[in-house]
């Protein structure tokens, strides 16, 4: 939320010894743009947004790498004052104070490229989950362009983001970043698993797992069936014993419980859950 990143970044620069320093969450994104480079030409002009930029180095990255169109947002005034007076010589860097649920300020397809590392998380760990992530993705899909790419770095594994996700229609994929054999089976050529192969063997194996999942606005509808296995919410035929909120709200007087109303039940979840779950049960019990 707005008022808890205002305070902690003016904790931190309370708390630095040497002034406003960079600092990026998960990696450097010298790693990041490594896997972007084998997925998207960047020798053609690319028109990039940078959601909830923070103190991150990835101006210095992508300038280095010829981008002059970067368009960097996040929702603390304090950061993006401190952002722009440290890039304030750098021509065709843009700073605004914004939410990335709510960029008005641009028009329509207005990037080909939306850089995410770690903004939907921090908005995930907020309250109104789905709300908030359905107006993320609306917003974002909105503001890119035609063949427009969303780059997103998470430490949420697919069965805990991809449902999300699925509130507009793009074409999603998923590859590790701490494993070392990533896979973009439906966005890319055995070349460029090769080459994602070759990048994610530099990145930390310890720790937590690291993922970049790739949205594509496209009308292609090959890659717009892609479905991440084990990640897609499940929509599963009601049994007979189960009766609907709606079923019983509309027969309050009534003690039968016949399951015989239609419906679809449907639930996200992965096979640990459902085996704490199962345990969960057969303890209480």
């Amino acid at each position: 939320e707005p008022l808890y990143w205002e305070e902690r970044y003016k904790l931190e620069e309370k708390k630095s010894m040497d002034g406003f320093t960079l600092f990026d969450w998960y990696m450097p994104f010298e790693y990041v743009y490594h896997m972007l480079e084998a997925i998207r030409d960047f020798k053609s002009p690319q028109k990039i947004l940078i959601l909830g930029v923070g103190r991150s180095n990835v101006v210095d990255v992508l300038y280095e790498h010829g981008c002059r169109e970067i368009t960097c947002i996040d929702i603390s005034p304090q950061i993006i004052s401190q952002m722009q007076n440290k890039y304030r010589k750098y021509s065709g860097v843009d700073f605004y104070v914004m939410d990335a649920r709510e960029l008005h300020q641009f028009k329509d397809k207005s990037f080909s490229l939306i850089i995410d590392k770690g903004c939907l998380d921090a908005i995930c760990c907020g309250m109104n989950l789905y709300e908030s992530s359905k107006r993320y993705c609306e917003e974002v899909f909105r503001v890119l362009d035609d063949e427009g790419m969303l780059s997103l770095v998470s430490h949420a594994p697919p069965s805990t983001r991809v449902p999300y996700l699925r509130c507009v229609r793009w074409a999603v994929d998923v590859a590790s970043m701490s494993e070392n054999h990533p896979q973009l089976p439906y966005l890319s050529s055995l070349t460029l698993v090769l080459t994602m192969t070759a990048c994610a063997a530099r990145f930390p194996a310890e720790g937590e797992g690291i993922s970049m999942y790739i949205l594509i606005k496209t009308e292609d509808e090959k890659i717009l069936a892609n479905q991440i296995k084990g990640a897609e919410a499940a929509v599963i035929k009601k049994n007979d014993g189960v009766v609907s909120s709606l079923h019983q709200s509309m027969n309050k007087n009534s003690t039968t419980k016949d399951g015989k109303n239609a419906g679809f039940l449907t639930v996200t979840t992965d096979l640990a859950a459902l085996a704490r779950m199962v345990a969960d049960i057969a303890d209480d019990d």
